[in-house]
Parts: structure tokens; sequence; C-alpha cells
């Protein structure tokens, strides 16, 4: 779906694995993507996380990851990846095969990046923190002892 955006909408491509020498050959082939091979997560994360996984995920750990850094997210509406973003408002979910509707949510939040941004930093520091975290996991444990 890429080829079919406007040449200024770059995708920069982060990561190495089995379809890296695919990957790296359609970045090649086409303008306005680029293929960085494997990175520091200081890297990934500068400026809006996409997903398109079409496979059904539990916990979207790249996306917690992300808005814990103030970056957005834009995903498909697959799996729990889009519970997440739905809570927070730290991004766009986007149907899955729907080019139009790719579109219309990669422009929504580049032009509202600040926006997205703060949406997701806030719910990270009040859902997913490790503060918050611990919290939860001693309440757990305050709770089986009194069981």
């Amino acid at each position: 779906m890429w080829r079919k955006l406007p040449q200024n909408f770059i995708l920069h491509i982060y990561g190495a694995g089995n379809y890296k020498d695919y990957v790296e050959q359609i970045a090649k082939e086409t303008t306005n993507i680029i293929f960085y091979g494997f990175q520091p997560q200081p890297t990934i994360f500068q400026d809006i996380l996409l997903i398109t996984s079409e496979c059904y995920v539990t916990f979207g750990m790249a996306i917690s990851e992300s808005i814990s850094l103030a970056t957005p997210v834009v995903c498909t509406d697959l799996g729990n990846p889009k519970l997440m973003i739905e809570k927070s408002n730290g991004g766009v979910i986007y149907k899955t095969n729907d080019f139009e509707f790719f579109y219309a949510s990669l422009n929504k939040v580049i032009h509202n990046n600040t926006f997205y941004s703060s949406n997701a930093l806030s719910y990270y520091e009040k859902e997913l923190s490790d503060q918050i975290n611990y919290k939860r996991l001693c309440d757990i444990y305050d709770k089986a002892r009194t069981i």
C-alpha cells in the first residue's frame, strides 16, 4: 500500500530477519521507502510507529514501547494492539487492507502529531509505567496473602 502513497510519505523500515533481503530490495526500487536494518531503540521511535500486522497479536510490545516515548502509533484493527490505541488515543487504527482508510489514518496522525504524542505519553504514565505496574503487583501479592 505504501507505493500508492504520495512521494512525500517516507517509510523508514528498521530491523533484520528472514525477509531482510526482500525488504531491502523493495526499498531500493521505491523512492519513498528507506531500509535501515537493525538500529538501536531510540533511533526507531523518532517518528510514528506503524503496525501493519495482519495477524492477531495478544500484546503489542512495540506499541507500549512506542507510547512510553511519546511516539504516536498507526495500527491495524486486528487483535489487542488496537485496544491500547483506543484507550490511550495515542494514535489511529485503520481497517486492514483498506487503502483509503490507511491513507486517512496516516494523514490524521501526521497533522495531529503533538496531540497523539501527548495522549500516548499520558496513557503510559497513568497505566503502563513501572511504578504503576509495581503497585499493581504488590496489590496482587497483598490480596493473595489474605486468602
